[in-house]
């Protein structure tokens, strides 16, 4: 049986790797980020890997108007 993917586990949220896809970013750049706070996002239990609001990360990718690498809002 395949692996799911986790970002189709909760389609209300989304790891790294399905918010560098939205926002068009690499995963380390996402990360990188959420590290410095620029991006909103939480440490999952466990393993500690990023995970972002599907919602608030689609409003990021709008912000930026949807070209690839240019930044990201910061509120």
């Amino acid at each position: 049986m395949p692996t799911p993917d986790p970002d189709d586990l909760l389609p209300e949220v989304v790891t790294a790797t399905g918010a560098a896809e939205i926002l068009g970013r690499s995963r380390q750049m996402v990360v990188k980020l959420a590290d410095g706070g620029k991006l909103k996002g939480r440490r999952a239990d466990g393993n500690g890997a990023w995970i972002f609001r599907r919602e608030y990360i689609e409003e990021q990718a709008r912000l930026m108007g949807g070209k690839k690498r240019t930044g990201v809002h910061v509120d």
